[in-house]
Order: structure tokens, then sequence, then C-alpha cells
């Protein structure tokens, strides 16, 4: 007998039977079996009720997150990458809303989520991470560790040893931040500082990273800080070499490979073999233009969890359709 679809074709007791044992089983958190008993019915008709109520109306089941997540655009990019998790931003309301700031919110609480007293925390030298220290309210007491120098210039609240020093206060654990920049001017002045003492016991930290947090680069304007620090030449040679991104000055391919460079003498930090053995890295990224360096990191097993806007994830997402169509 085909199940009705109308609320009226149902008498006053029914109804009332059916609020009821929507209102235990919803609201009061009971089972179907104990309403069942206490109700004097078949755990078979209870079920029953459920579906017929929901059904019809009557009752209405919706989940609302305190953030301004996307739940489903979050589960789409995680299966379509197959990553341990993403949680993608809805897009907000007002279009001046900085999505940096908001991206910055929600990592920090991840970071929060993820990080406990035996884990080593690694920080990249970026505007995100720096937005993500900044609302941290609370984190394990671990060590934090500078994965990368400091990019000098406009962007000054990219530092990272600032970002090291707050994420370590916040936590109470100890901190290791590199007291110098990311780019040197040749490999000849990286070697010399990165044989100071204070230096070598930050990067000695590298090996024992368990929870990174790095910003994803694309490489073009805007999109970058590195990008914008370098000289025009390099970054001519760069693109022709196939680069479509980096994470703290190492650059990579479509695959997701690192692309030599005249870059990788005179960076301070860490590199993307070192990065790609940290168990849970977590890459943060948003805009669209992104999309073809983050697919990269992905695809590449640089990054096993994304934090990203809703602009980014569907681009993401529809290019692994337009994958399957093509």
């Amino acid at each position: 007998m085909a199940r009705p679809r109308e609320a009226e074709s149902h008498g006053p007791a029914w109804l009332v039977q059916a609020a009821t044992i929507a209102r235990r089983f919803y609201l009061d958190g009971r089972s179907k079996t104990e309403i069942a008993d206490e109700l004097g019915l078949s755990r078979f008709k209870v079920a029953r009720i459920l579906d017929d109520a929901r059904d019809l109306g009557l009752v209405e089941v919706s989940i609302r997150l305190p953030t301004r997540i996307d739940p489903e655009l979050s589960s789409a990019v995680q299966q379509a990458y197959g990553l341990r998790r993403a949680v993608v931003l809805e897009r907000p309301d007002d279009p001046k809303a900085s999505v940096r700031a908001d991206l910055g919110r929600v990592a920090a609480d991840l970071l929060s989520e993820l990080a406990t007293p035996a884990d080593v925390l690694g920080l990249s030298c970026s505007r995100s991470v720096a937005a993500t220290t900044a609302s941290l309210r609370s984190l394990a007491p671990c060590r934090v560790v500078q994965l990368t120098g400091t990019l000098a210039g406009p962007d000054t609240d990219a530092g990272s040893v600032e970002s090291v020093r707050r994420a370590a206060s916040v936590g109470g654990g100890q901190a290791f931040p590199l007291y110098a920049p990311m780019i040197l001017p040749d490999a000849a002045t990286a070697a010399a500082l990165a044989g100071d003492p204070a230096i070598a016991q930050a990067v000695r930290q590298f090996a024992g990273v368990t929870i990174a947090m790095v910003a994803i680069g694309a490489w073009g304007p805007d999109l970058s800080t590195v990008w914008q620090t370098v000289g025009a030449a390099e970054r001519r040679d760069l693109q022709g070499a196939g680069v479509v991104g980096e994470i703290g000055a190492r650059a990579f391919d479509m695959a997701g490979n690192a692309v030599a460079s005249s870059l990788d003498d005179r960076v301070l930090g860490i590199t993307l073999d070192q990065l790609r053995a940290i168990p849970e890295v977590v890459g943060l990224a948003f805009h669209a233009d992104r999309a073809a360096a983050v697919r990269a990191t992905l695809s590449g097993g640089l990054v096993d969890s994304l934090v990203c806007d809703a602009d980014l994830g569907r681009a993401l997402v529809g290019s692994t359709n337009e994958r399957v169509t093509a």
C-alpha cells in the first residue's frame, strides 16, 4: 500500500501519537526500542510512524553549524581528493569581508582540535597562517616550530616569528623561531645563517614535526607573497620551468613535484620532501585562481587536509568532474 502523502489523511489520534513519538525520539533522545516499550507498540511500527512523520512534513530536521562552514562542499572536496579532512567556508554575505580573516578563525579552531601535548606543530610564514595564530584562543602545550624564515616587505603581518611565539604563548609550549629571512641574497649567506646555533636548533626540529600548517601560494600576481618578493626575471624563469605554486618558497609543478630553481640554495626553510614526510599537513588557501596550485599539492601528497573558501572549493570539485566527463 502506498504511503499517504497528506497529513490531513490521518486522524487526530494518529497525529498526536506521531508527535509524541517524534518528540521522544528527536528531542528526548530515546531509542526506538525504548519508545516502543513505553507506548506498547512494536519497534517496527515506531520506525514507520517516524518515517511517515518526516515524509508528511510533521518533523523537519535541520543541521546548523556554529561557524560559516559548508558541510556538503567540504565533504565533496574531501572525497574528490581522498583528503583526511576538508573544511570549506561559505561565501560571506558581505562582499567586503576579509576571507583571510574568516579562514584564519576556522583554521585556528582546527589547530585547537588537532594538536595534543605530544605533537610538534610547524608553521610556515604567510599572511593566512598569521591570521590563524591571531585567532588562536586555545592550543595544547606542544612545541611550535617555525618552518621557514620570514618574508620582508609590505606584508609585515606575514612574519612567522610572531606567529610561532603567539601559538606557543597560547598553548604554553616551547617556541623554536627562525630569526632569519626566508629568501637570502645568495647561497653563501643562506649557508652561513643555517650554521647559526639558534637557527640550527630550530631546523633540527623539522624532523620531529607531526602537524604542519602551511599556506599554498599560486605562481602569479597577488596569489603568492613569494612571487611578489622575487625579481621579474626569476618569476619568468620559474613559470617557464612549469611552476604552478609554492609552499615556503619551495616551487612545485602540476604534479606536486619540486622544481629546481635559483631560489633553492637561497631559501631558509623546510623542503618539500621534508614537508611530505610530516604525518599531518594542513594547507590553507582561498580564491579560485589558486585552484591549479592547490590541486597540485593534493595530487602530489604535499597536503593531507585543506581549509579553503567556497569559490576555491567549487573550482576544485569542478576540476575533478571535468576530468571524469572529458
